[in-house]
């Protein structure tokens, strides 16, 4: 699946505002993660994406580092769904770049891949 369809994005102004008042978060360097699980989505995952002006003042670089992260998610979205679905969570996912500086698309990837194997590993239910 190229990209990330229309509806996995997270636009809702309450999820939005549930993540960073009760999520959790992961980081590693350049990005961190901000979750909440059981939201009351329709789609199994849904995902948000942002880069502080505070530390990318141009426009044109913010919306770049976005469609980075963007890209690296989506190569990781089937594995996610499919997470998401086999333990019956319903997830919000924020993804924020903390650095100042553009990334490497590589590098970017590499730590987004861990974040999420992580994020993976730290919510899986205990089986009895």
């Amino acid at each position: 699946m190229p990209g990330i369809v229309k509806e996995v994005r997270l636009k809702s102004r309450t999820i939005i505002s549930q993540l960073f008042s009760e999520g959790k978060s992961l980081q590693a360097n350049p990005v961190r993660i901000v979750y909440t699980g059981n939201t009351p989505t329709s789609p199994p995952v849904q995902l948000a994406f942002a880069v502080p002006s505070r530390n990318i003042r141009q426009a044109v670089s913010r919306n770049k580092i976005k469609r980075m992260m963007r890209e690296a998610v989506a190569t990781q979205l089937p594995e996610l769904q499919a997470y998401a679905i086999r333990n019956h969570q319903r997830i919000a996912l924020m993804f924020i770049f903390t650095a100042r500086a553009i990334p490497d698309f590589k590098d970017l990837q590499s730590k987004i891949i861990l974040l999420l194997q992580r994020f993976q590993k730290e919510n899986e239910p205990l089986t009895e």
